[in-house]
């Protein structure tokens, strides 16, 4: 959610509305609506910028999607813009910036491709998941991302091609990026 409010107040918002948010299953912090209400609160605080990019009703028909991040047969590359609303100059460039996960479909080996963001190459940091969804294997992989390579507004994220694979024709789309942006001086779950 802090990562939504800031775009929006990013974008020129002035307040931010959470239709029938009070209809939530189960307990949950009032804390984080005071938060969401102040663009000031939100900067420092760890963020999870989404990009899916399947059609919304694949998730509820089961129906084959194709994703807007694709590479087709016959491309080498493929890109697309993420919007990061923080102002960047506060973190800390020794550490890594952000952790990067991609849901990726029709990937025949993590190798064949390299993924870069705003032209820096990204390291696999050796995460990987593979499931099956909507009648296929997607893998789950996951990068460091060093502070630098990230700017305020929008980033570019490209997927290229680096191997022929001729036995594999298929197209590599990406289902979901996620970019966890980390600050070096807050708490957030799973971290000490």
């Amino acid at each position: 959610m802090r990562a939504v409010a800031a775009v929006h107040y990013h974008s020129g918002a002035d307040g931010i509305s959470l239709f029938n948010f009070t209809c939530a299953d189960g307990p949950f912090s009032r804390a984080a609506l005071t938060e969401l209400a102040d663009p000031e609160m939100l900067r420092r605080k760890d963020k999870q910028y989404v990009a899916a990019v399947w059609p919304w009703d694949a998730q509820v028909f089961g129906v084959e999607w194709t994703s807007r991040f694709r590479i087709a047969p016959g491309q080498t590359s493929a890109s697309y813009r993420l919007i990061i609303a923080d102002p960047l100059d506060h973190l800390d460039l020794s550490q890594p910036g952000a952790i990067f996960t991609l849901d990726l479909k029709g990937i025949n080996r993590l190798s064949d491709v390299e993924i870069s963001i705003n032209g820096t190459l990204l390291q696999w940091n050796g995460y990987h998941y593979n499931h099956y969804d909507h009648g296929c294997w997607n893998d789950i992989v996951q990068f460091d991302v060093p502070a630098s390579a990230l700017r305020s507004g929008k980033n570019t994220i490209e997927l290229r091609r680096i191997r022929e694979n001729p036995e594999f024709e298929g197209t590599i789309e990406v289902r979901k990026c996620i970019l966890d942006l980390k600050y070096p001086d807050t708490f957030a779950p799973g971290r000490i």
